[in-house]
């Protein structure tokens, strides 16, 4: 309201508009992720996969039956090495809603969830870089939707908590970055639920205290620090070594399977028989460039715009090495696992941004955006069809076994099925 001194009446102030029409203009900049559901619609099916029988179905069958405290406590239950409480949540929430299970619609949450975090990078990329940040988010796309990353997308387990805990740690660095009391609340509560959906949720509230302390802001920090000293140590609350994890660390191959992750993103750019082929070179390249374009004044100050993406640099180098040190005990194939591909992919796309604000304001900027967008462009291009065949090799395994399970024991897969069934879940074979 608005009163004038010369009349003394009462004018009404109309609030702005929000601009929905320019939401609208951008929407191209999701082009790549509509590709990629474009080839999870063709291929997903309603069938488990893998991890989907003990994680969804017989988690599903045991919370069925269990009472109110045991369920409660299965919600925070170890799965292997993680756990995976926002997964747990939504499959409860879906058989309540829907009497049922449908692992083709948990697929397409689980990539719903990835596409939701790279909207959230690309606020941020709006929010601190201004102009060019549309030209980048649809490069970037293409770098974040590449189809190696097949696992995350045709899986829904894998997708779920994979692409789950980017996006809960995103929200979470979202709210923090808005700066208000309300937001705080949020802030708080996905930097809660982060912490117990997946193991480096644990890193994911690493980065946010992190984000915090460069940010200077003292109640942010205090709440994210108690944050995370609480709840933490609850995770290791009964925890158990998973059979997965290393039964020893290798030092020596510790740091070249670090360099095999961080140069993956580009495993099939030159079409190499071996993707595995001077991937270590790859590898040196890649964190080369990260060192170039680090956001650090020549007075080793950092730039206040670049805080929140040097967070989420954080959380990508901190899950990339922690799965060095766990799985380098194995073959280096372990590193191009179609599973981490997203990590990979974050850290090219952080390079990229990180490199587009160093040239802020230079000649070389636009030649130098052109020049990695034709990159990406054809590296995309480059492992598309093997990403695609991917996508078709778990559709074939999946309509051509009557249980999909790579473990030498298939009569595990067949009783949990079975259960499900009797406990009116899902029955597989109405599904085949």
């Amino acid at each position: 309201m608005k009163t004038t001194k010369a009349t003394n009446t009462t004018q009404v102030v109309a609030a702005p508009k929000k601009n929905y029409a320019a939401y609208l203009a951008n929407a191209w900049i999701l082009i790549p992720a509509l590709m990629l559901l474009r080839v999870v619609n063709e291929y997903a099916l309603n069938i488990p996969y893998t991890d989907d029988y003990h994680a969804i179905l017989q988690f599903l069958s045991d919370f069925k039956h269990a009472n109110v405290g045991d369920k409660f406590a299965l919600l925070f239950k170890q799965h292997n090495e993680h756990r995976l409480l926002f997964s747990r949540v939504v499959y409860v929430l879906y058989y309540w809603i829907t009497g049922t299970v449908d692992f083709r619609v948990l697929i397409f949450m689980g990539n719903i969830a990835w596409v939701t975090a790279f909207l959230l990078l690309v606020h941020f990329m709006k929010k601190y870089i201004g102009k060019g940040w549309n030209i980048l988010a649809l490069i970037l796309g293409f770098a974040l939707f590449d189809l190696t990353n097949f696992d995350n997308s045709n899986a829904a387990m894998f997708g779920m908590q994979n692409y789950g805990i980017v996006m809960l740690f995103m929200f979470s660095l979202y709210f923090y970055d808005k700066g208000t009391k309300r937001s705080l609340w949020f802030a708080v509560l996905f930097q809660f639920i982060a912490i117990f959906s997946s193991g480096n949720g644990l890193l994911a509230s690493l980065a946010l205290i992190l984000f915090n302390v460069l940010k200077k802001d003292k109640t942010q920090m205090i709440a994210s620090i108690a944050t995370a000293l609480v709840f933490c140590p609850l995770y290791f609350i009964h925890y158990k070594s998973s059979a997965d994890s290393s039964p020893y660390i290798d030092a020596a191959k510790v740091l070249p399977f670090f360099f095999h992750m961080s140069g993956a993103h580009f495993a099939y750019l030159f079409g190499l028989e071996n993707p595995y082929e001077s991937g270590v070179v790859r590898g040196v390249i890649v964190i080369a460039l990260l060192l170039l374009v680090l956001p650090v004044t020549k007075k080793l100050q950092i730039k206040k715009e670049a805080v929140p993406f040097l967070a989420i640099l954080f959380f990508v180098l901190a899950s990339m090495g922690t799965a060095s040190i766990f799985r380098s005990w194995s073959d280096f194939v372990q590193a191009y696992s179609s599973r981490f591909f997203l990590y990979t992919h974050l850290l090219i796309s952080l390079i990229m941004i990180l490199g587009y604000m160093k040239l802020q304001d230079k000649k070389i900027q636009l030649p130098a955006l052109i020049a990695f967008g034709l990159l990406i462009l054809y590296n995309y291009r480059a492992g598309y069809d093997f990403g695609e065949g991917n996508f078709a090799k778990t559709y074939n395994r999946l309509t051509s076994n009557e249980y999909y399970w790579p473990m030498p024991n298939t009569d595990e897969p067949r009783k949990i099925a079975e259960q499900a069934c009797k406990d009116n879940i899902y029955c597989i074979q109405e599904e085949r």
